[in-house]
């Protein structure tokens, strides 16, 4: 063996005894999207069943994607487990790294002060044996198993509000069904703590349109044109909206190839 590789194995026994030379995934940092979203896009065909939402829109709020546990996980190895399902998780990290299918990395201020997180695939399943990493330190890309199976789905989408930009409010239509030409409509606004979130209305009003009149509905300066309405159900598309909100399923693109 040459003096030279015998220092180069040397030198990596030492790194891995003093930090464990784990691999450190790629962390890309995600920016709070500033600007209305919502459930549809323009143009789109949608549906929307009586006593289903028809449209929901979200304004004044710093948004990131996150997810909301559904179960809780048995990390293998540390002392603090996850938190109680039904917490939001915010997803601060795209991810890149050795735990195949992973889309991102979600931490929470009750998991390890957001020190240490978890990789997720894009529906919130957990993609790998090893999704628990280490964020920072010197032992950064350090990972844990869980005892779940890889596959498991152990989080639900529903973006993590991260701030306020301005006066905020979150408001549906909610679908109330048909009448001879006339179809009713049941706006709501909500409490304001986050999309996807069941709440409770703080404030609701019916609204009655005409069809023999007009196809094309006229709300909050909203232009939703009807397809086709029955009281089993309605067709419809948004035509035009105020502040040009985005559909909140396409904010943060689409999974990395692989």
């Amino acid at each position: 063996m040459s003096p030279s590789f015998r220092n180069a194995a040397l030198l990596f026994a030492l790194c891995s005894a003093a930090c464990g030379c784990y691999a450190k995934p790629l962390l890309t940092r995600l920016t709070p999207i500033d600007q209305p979203v919502a459930n549809y896009a323009i143009g789109e065909t949608r549906k929307a069943s009586p006593g289903s939402v028809m449209i929901e829109r979200i304004e004044g709020l710093l948004l990131l994607p996150g997810y909301r546990q559904t179960q809780v996980l048995t990390v293998a190895g540390l002392d603090k487990q996850s938190p109680p399902v039904q917490e939001i998780w915010a997803a601060h990290y795209q991810y890149s790294g050795v735990c195949q299918d992973g889309r991102y990395v979600l931490t929470s201020p009750k998991f390890y002060k957001e020190r240490i997180g978890i990789v997720v695939a894009d529906d919130g399943t957990v993609p790998c044996d090893q999704p628990v990493v280490q964020l920072g330190g010197t032992k950064a890309g350090r990972t844990w198993p869980v005892r779940e199976k890889a596959g498991v789905k152990a989080f639900s989408p529903a973006p993590f509000i991260a701030g306020k930009s301005g006066a905020s409010l979150h408001w549906q239509l909610i679908y109330a069904g048909r009448s001879g030409n006339e179809v009713s409509l049941e706006y709501r606004e909500l409490e304001d703590i986050g999309y996807g979130i069941q709440t409770r209305a703080t404030a609701s009003q019916l609204v009655k349109y005409d069809l023999s009149v007009s196809k094309v509905l006229n709300f909050r300066e909203n232009k939703i044109e009807v397809l086709e309405a029955s009281n089993t159900g309605i067709s419809f598309r948004v035509l035009h909206d105020t502040g040009k909100a985005r559909k909140i399923s396409e904010l943060w693109g689409e999974p990395a190839a692989k």
